[in-house]
């Protein structure tokens, strides 16, 4: 398949799939720190702490995990206090995976 421009023509490639690999490598705990912030939207680590019963730190430590991996975005400090989100580009694929895995319903 051909794709680009010519003269009154436009050429078209397919999409190319979304590669969901690091969601399947993920493990309970960072699945379910998906789903909580699929759900609400955003959670800061202290609200991770609370939520999954472990220190500030490793809260920090696996959002932040979650960010490197490309799955969350960390949210202007002046609108939240270190609070993660969804990457917005990678949202619909998180969801759908997370609904699939049934993390979320």
């Amino acid at each position: 398949m051909q794709y680009g421009t010519g003269k009154h023509k436009v050429f078209l490639q397919r999409p190319l799939t979304i590669d969901v690999s690091a969601l399947k490598e993920l493990d309970n705990t960072e699945l379910f720190t998906l789903a909580e912030i699929c759900t609400h939207g955003q959670l800061s680590a202290s609200e991770h702490r609370v939520i999954f019963r472990t220190t500030l730190n490793q809260s920090k430590m696996a959002l932040e995990h979650l960010r490197v991996l490309g799955l969350l975005d960390q949210v202007e400090p002046g609108n939240r206090r270190e609070a993660y989100q969804l990457k917005l580009i990678a949202s619909s694929m998180i969801i759908d995976h997370l609904i699939a895995a049934n993390y979320l319903y």
